[in-house]
């Protein structure tokens, strides 16, 4: 009994002696938080939870609150923390537990004991030796029923220890996994950021080779452009040329075709003609007379022609006779007086028909000429034009210019006839001039060589019809 009352006693002497106040805090029945500031909202503030008691043990500030919506990572360390600070307060909170259940056992276990003790003293003092042996049997039978009961503390404290090493280990354990999955978290962030760093760079270098082909194409679209351009221009050139050139050909066509008419068409049409006429009748061809030259002779106006006393009358009339023709007045003296004097008279005046023929042909072929500038600027019109109506009626003025032309190229071909008849007829009396002097200067024994009879007039009376014809066809 003594021993037993003295370990107790050294069990209550090594065991600390409880704090002066027996209330303890808890840290999460606190209010741990403060009010969110109105002043600075959605701001990233270092808010610290301030508790209002602290204990006798060692106390750390959590982790400030944050306003933002965090990332991932950011969102998996701040849980982290928050584990390891309830992992903490927890084993704090066993620990605290412990000491004080133990302290309270003990404590109850003294009391108990200074009751039994002082029952004790009062039942040896009341009692009889003879229930001293009852006393302690009780007193025995209380204090193994405590050592059970310690024992089952002492068990359950094991238990208890156990589960906060299992717990620990636990804790340890979900760090390690979380760490480990926070370093995978970062190792694919990585990762990633190389892939799409990787993917960046890709598609920077498809985005300039993408540009340079752009401009080089854009390049080649503008050389091309400018290719086409060029060509335009040298297409226009070529037309603009051939167009001159058709004008120009079709000009030279028509003054071939009447610089250049068919002889043998001619030719034929002469055969034809002395084929069918072969003998000629002499009766049809009168002779030769004499054709007064109307430029020569004077003309008074307001004069009578009849017979009449007056000199100035008589005159008159005289050079109204010699303006017609009078056969009596034609005899062969006349007709055969000085050939070097007809000869002379004929060769001025064909030189000055000549003259007038070679400004008419001049003339004509200036017409010609402006007409095939306007047949140019017709077909350029043409080929200028939009409207199919105003197209028609440009194509139908080229078509009534193109007949002109042709019109007056058959004028120009027509002169050309007569010109080259007159230019026969002129050799042929140059021919027949000479061969006359050459027979009057041999002499007496060489007869002279005469023209046939009406052949003269008859080519007079052919120059007079194309004459006539010329002067119809010009003015039409």
């Amino acid at each position: 009994m003594e021993n037993l009352s003295k370990t107790v006693a050294a069990d209550a002497a090594k065991d600390p002696k409880p704090p002066t106040s027996g209330v303890t805090c808890d840290n999460v029945s606190l209010p741990s938080y403060k009010d969110y500031p109105v002043h600075s909202p959605f701001i990233n503030t270092q808010l610290s939870h301030t508790p209002q008691t602290h204990t006798q043990q060692s106390w750390r500030a959590p982790s400030p609150s944050k306003a933002f919506p965090e990332s991932s990572s950011a969102a998996i360390l701040s849980a982290l923390r928050n584990l390891q600070e309830k992992i903490r307060r927890l084993e704090l909170e066993k620990g605290q537990a412990d000491v004080m259940s133990s302290l309270t056992h003990l404590q109850s276990d003294k009391v108990a004991q200074k009751l039994l003790s002082n029952q004790v003293e009062k039942v040896r003092d009341k009692s009889d030796p003879t229930n001293c042996n009852h006393v302690l049997i009780t007193h025995l039978a209380a204090a193994e029923s405590r050592c059970m009961k310690l024992e089952r503390q002492l068990d359950h404290m094991r238990k208890m220890l156990r589960n906060s090493k299992a717990d620990r280990s636990n804790l340890v354990k979900q760090q390690i996994s979380m760490d480990a999955t926070k370093v995978a978290d970062r190792q694919l962030d990585t990762v990633s950021e190389h892939v799409h760093l990787e993917k960046l760079e890709r598609l920077e270098q498809d985005y300039l080779r993408l540009t340079r082909t752009q401009r080089n194409a854009e390049m080649k679209i503008h050389q091309l452009e400018m290719k086409l351009h060029e060509e335009e221009h040298q297409r226009k050139l070529i037309q603009d040329k051939a167009i001159q050139l058709q004008t120009g050909l079709e000009a030279n066509r028509i003054l071939l075709q009447s610089v250049s008419p068919c002889l043998s068409t001619r030719q034929s049409k002469e055969k034809k003609l002395n084929s069918q006429k072969p003998f000629p009748q002499p009766s049809l061809y009168s002779e030769p007379h004499y054709h007064l030259s109307l430029r020569d002779v004077p003309f008074v106006a307001g004069t009578s022609v009849g017979c009449s006393h007056s000199v100035r009358a008589n005159v008159q009339s005289v050079l109204s006779l010699l303006k017609q023709h009078q056969p009596h007045l034609c005899n062969s003296r006349v007709l055969s007086d000085n050939v070097n004097g007809h000869y002379d008279s004929s060769s001025s005046s064909s030189s000055a028909n000549g003259e007038e023929l070679s400004e008419l042909l001049h003339a004509l072929h200036e017409e010609l000429r402006l007409m095939s500038v306007e047949h140019e600027e017709l077909i350029r019109q043409v080929k200028n034009s939009v409207s199919e109506l105003e197209r028609r009626e440009l194509q139908r003025e080229q078509e009534s210019l193109l007949l002109k032309m042709e019109r007056k190229g058959d004028q120009i071909s027509k002169l050309y006839k007569h010109r080259t008849q007159i230019k026969k007829l002129r050799k042929d009396a140059n021919s027949r001039w000479k061969s006359r002097n050459d027979v009057s200067t041999r002499g007496r024994s060489a007869a002279p060589v005469k023209l046939r009879p009406g052949e003269r007039s008859k080519r007079n009376l052919r120059l007079l019809r194309d004459m006539k014809a010329l002067q119809s066809s010009l003015r039409t």
